[in-house]
């Protein structure tokens, strides 16, 4: 698990292209947390949106199969999330 990254400062996409590629190489790998900040506009440096080049290598490398389009509501094993294995 990556527990929080982000880009920030300027738009350079490949440091999210090479996160993504190293968890795409690790299958034990099942978590990358982006971290999106706190607030929106001028206050917050982290906000994705400020950067169009990284949301879009971001965008390309979520596009890939391993990637769910969103979390799904039953754990691995096909119990719901939250109840024990």
């Amino acid at each position: 698990m990556i527990g929080e990254w982000s880009t920030w400062d300027r738009d350079t996409p490949q440091p999210a292209r090479s996160l993504l590629d190293w968890v795409n190489d690790r299958r034990r790998a099942r978590m990358a947390v982006y971290f999106q900040g706190f607030g929106e506009g001028a206050d917050n440096e982290f906000e994705i949106g400020d950067y169009p080049r990284s949301l879009e290598a971001l965008r390309n490398r979520l596009g890939h199969k391993r990637y769910q389009q969103f979390a799904s509501e039953k754990g691995p094993s096909g119990n719901r999330a939250g109840r024990p294995v």
